[in-house]
C-alpha cells in the first residue's frame, strides 16, 4: 500500500465575518518520509487567501493550543510549578501554551529520557520565552513536587 490522501474541510463565521480552510495530509510512503500536510484559510467576507501553511507544524500547535485551554480550565490559577515530560515537538508547544495561561508560575521544569536533549530543550526554550527553564534529572521528585504535570 502506497498511502492516501486525507481531505478535511471547515469554516467558522461569526456575524458577517468568518474564515474558511481545509488540509490536506498526503500518507505517500513511497519516497519513505511519511506524511505531508498543506492547510490553507480564506477570509469569507474579503474572499482572500488568508494563510498558507506546510508541514507537520500547524497540527504540533493545534495540540499545544489545547492544552493551554485545557490549563486554564483544569488547573489552579496559583499553581506554582510545572513539570514537562518531554523534550520534542510537542513539549514546546505545549509549554507556549502554558506560559501565557499560567505567568505566575515560579518554577518550570522538565523531564527527558536522554539527559542532552533535556538541557538542549531547556536552554532552547529559556532563551525563546525568556524564563528559565530548569532540566531536572529525577523525574520522580519533580512530579512529586509539581503542582501542573504535562
Amino acid at each position: 500500500d502506497g498511502g492516501g490522501i486525507t481531505f478535511t474541510i471547515g469554516a467558522l463565521r461569526e456575524g458577517e465575518s468568518g474564515v474558511a480552510g481545509f488540509r490536506a495530509v498526503g500518507m505517500m510512503k513511497q519516497n519513505g518520509e511519511g506524511e505531508r500536510s498543506f492547510t490553507a484559510v480564506w477570509d469569507l467576507k474579503a474572499g482572500v487567501l488568508k494563510g498558507f501553511v506546510v508541514g507537520e507544524a500547524l497540527g504540533a500547535w493545534r495540540t499545544g493550543a489545547i492544552g493551554g485551554g485545557a490549563l486554564r480550565l483544569m488547573t489552579r490559577p496559583d499553581a506554582a510549578r510545572l513539570l514537562l515530560l518531554g523534550a520534542g515537538r510537542q513539549a514546546e508547544t505545549q509549554l507556549r501554551a502554558a506560559c501565557p495561561v499560567r505567568p505566575d508560575l515560579k518554577r518550570i521544569e522538565v523531564f527527558s529520557r536522554r539527559a542532552d536533549r533535556n538541557v538542549a530543550f531547556a536552554e532552547r526554550m529559556s532563551a525563546t520565552l525568556g524564563r528559565e527553564i530548569v532540566p531536572v534529572a529525577s523525574v520522580r521528585a519533580a512530579v512529586e513536587e509539581a503542582d501542573i504535570v504535562i
